[in-house]
């Protein structure tokens, strides 16, 4: 962040107020993270993974963190949805996080924040995901209430139905 604003490429203002001032423009102000930027306390590590390249990935409450495996050297990623509870790296690198009831798509994570962003409510995406796993061009999402889902790169599949099994428990 410090260097977008040095750069003035930081895009977003900071309405709030500091000391009774308003805060200094294009200070560290993100939409929707305000507290977490002002209270960024590392309290919890909530999954881990490794992509295909061996580097290890350590999700927390503040965002994700890759320790790169032939360096040792960490690199901190400040991510939409950053409380991730699961997290998978597809065979292109494509990282797919999970939070409680929606889904991330980061195509690029090393070099760009763009995503796209599923919600169980309006998508019908994975919900509540306790584990991630692939198989035959799917990646599957286990849910501990809500069943299986499936998805093949432009669609989701639940098994989650109204004839499926009275409960649909994956953990």
């Amino acid at each position: 962040y410090e260097d977008l604003i040095a750069s003035g490429k930081y895009v977003y203002s900071n309405p709030y107020q500091k000391n009774g001032n308003i805060s200094e423009d294009r200070s560290l102000y993100k939409p929707l993270k305000y507290d977490v930027l002002i209270n960024k306390k590392l309290s919890e590590f909530n999954s881990i993974t490794e992509d295909t390249l061996g580097n290890i990935w350590i999700g927390s409450n503040v965002g994700i963190f890759k320790i790169y495996k032939e360096t040792e050297k960490i690199r901190y990623f400040d991510l939409e949805g950053n409380q991730f509870r699961k997290f998978y790296f597809d065979r292109k690198n494509t990282l797919y996080g999970s939070s409680w009831s929606e889904l991330f798509i980061y195509s690029d994570i090393e070099h760009s924040s763009d995503y796209q962003y599923f919600d169980y409510y309006e998508d019908q995406s994975p919900i509540n995901v306790t584990a991630i796993e692939s198989s035959n061009n799917q990646i599957w999402f286990a849910s501990s209430d809500h069943g299986l889902f499936a998805y093949d790169g432009t669609s989701f599949y639940s098994t989650n139905t109204e004839h499926a099994i009275s409960t649909p428990s994956f953990n």
